[in-house]
């Protein structure tokens, strides 16, 4: 049986076809029976095939050094905001962390 919280570790695997028959059984079936994690998935294959359709464009050297010194900053916490201009964010980083879908 797969509960919700595995579902994101077996997503990959699962898409590409490189899980044991019976563990992409159990994934199946759990994607049958909770909406929230089929909409999950759904939006993963979205999110893939999206992706697959960008181009490779350069990055101008001035946001290179933004995106940099940025990173820099959230990678020392003592950083933060010592850059002339730099703007605190108080919001908490949703795209850090990975959650299972909420089921039902």
């Amino acid at each position: 049986m797969v509960r919700c919280q595995e579902v994101i570790d077996l997503l990959m695997d699962y898409l590409e076809a490189e899980l044991p028959q019976s563990r992409a059984a159990a994934l199946k079936a759990h994607l049958d029976g909770c909406s929230p994690c089929l909409a999950f998935l759904n939006t993963y294959r979205s999110t893939i095939q999206v992706s697959r359709q960008l181009t490779v464009e350069e990055i101008p050297p001035e946001l290179t050094e933004r995106l940099l010194e940025f990173l820099r900053r959230e990678r020392d916490p003592d950083r933060k905001g010592k850059k002339a201009g730099a703007v605190p964010n108080d919001e908490p980083d949703k795209a850090r962390g990975r959650r299972a879908p909420e089921c039902t």
